[in-house]
């Protein structure tokens, strides 16, 4: 049987189901993402679905997922709430792919800036081009005028954070941003295995992406940054 899934990195809105889809329409766009297989467990699936966690596009999808496979187990066709409960998670999906894939360059240093630095190198460090950490090496790199880069950087409009993040090729860098983003440490685990097993740098980065596509970067580095703030917020409650 053809594989129908769509990783989430793949898709795209064209993908979608119109917002006044079917049940049917509803039912086999639910079917393109296991969501047992990405949550590792039909309970954990359960847990989220049954939380309504729409915190990132994987969860919307695992909640359209559980519901769609729930409504198969009883047997029945799902009422108008269900319809409309699904109809708002593809909504949810279609605004979050718009988003994160338009997110500049601009937003990207902004959020790298308020992540804590990793502990500095020597200078020449292998990895670090012209800079002592990870953090100052991804700042320099999103600043053109730098003028440190190995080659040029593109600029303009058409340049959003999603482009840079593809194009990089170190991939220390790639790790270093995962990790202060606070990705999945499992992802991380599978990563770490595929990208030993390759050569190239180039190699390496393509393999990591695959495990740590933009998408999943950048919602957790918004969550990261969100995180951030409500803590010092909190901590200004405190000391008033």
């Amino acid at each position: 049987m053809k594989d129908k899934t769509i990783s989430t990195a793949k898709l795209e809105v064209k993908h979608l189901p119109p917002d006044d889809a079917s049940v049917d329409v509803l039912i086999q766009f639910a079917h393109t993402f296991d969501g047992y297989a990405r949550c590792g467990s039909s309970a954990k699936c359960a847990e989220i679905a049954n939380a309504r966690d729409h915190s990132t596009i994987d969860r919307l999808r695992t909640c359209l997922f559980f519901e769609a496979r729930r409504w198969r187990h009883f047997g029945e066709t799902p009422d108008e709430d269900a319809l409309r409960y699904w109809q708002s998670l593809v909504a949810g999906i279609r605004e979050r792919i718009l988003r994160l894939d338009s997110l500049t360059p601009e937003w990207l240093s902004d959020a790298i800036r308020q992540l804590p630095s990793d502990a500095p190198v020597s200078l020449k460090t292998q990895g670090y081009n012209q800079y002592t950490t990870q953090k100052d090496h991804w700042l320099g790199w999103l600043n053109p005028a730098a003028g440190t880069g190995s080659y040029p950087r593109r600029t303009g409009a058409n340049v959003a954070a999603k482009m840079v993040y593809n194009r990089i090729g170190e991939p220390k860098m790639l790790w270093w941003l995962a990790s202060a983003a606070g990705v999945d440490q499992s992802l991380l685990d599978e990563a770490q295995g595929r990208v030993d097993a390759q050569t190239p740098l180039s190699s390496q980065c393509a393999e990591f992406r695959k495990l740590v596509p933009w998408r999943t970067l950048a919602e957790s580095l918004e969550l990261a940054i969100r995180n951030q703030t409500s803590n010092v917020v909190a901590q200004d409650d405190v000391r008033r």
